[in-house]
């Protein structure tokens, strides 16, 4: 089912062009945001992420990953 291979196993690298209301968000693989507005966004992000760890009393700890291979063959 080529509709479940594109939900299950596609990362946002194999998306090359994204259009929201008629204007390109992604082209060529690239994002078109402004720089600037991209950077705030993220900080803005990351702001929200540790406000929710220390409302939460989380604890953030680096976990081993096991091997990776090297292609997922479908």
């Amino acid at each position: 089912n080529p509709a479940h291979i594109v939900v299950m196993y596609a990362e946002t690298s194999d998306i090359e062009n994204v259009i929201v209301a008629g204007r390109f968000a992604k082209r060529d693989g690239r994002l078109t945001f402004d720089e600037k507005k991209l950077a705030k966004l993220s900080e803005e992000l990351m702001a929200s992420r540790m406000r929710m760890f220390e409302e939460g009393n989380y604890q953030s700890r680096p976990v081993e990953r096991g091997p990776q291979p090297e292609k997922f063959f479908l």
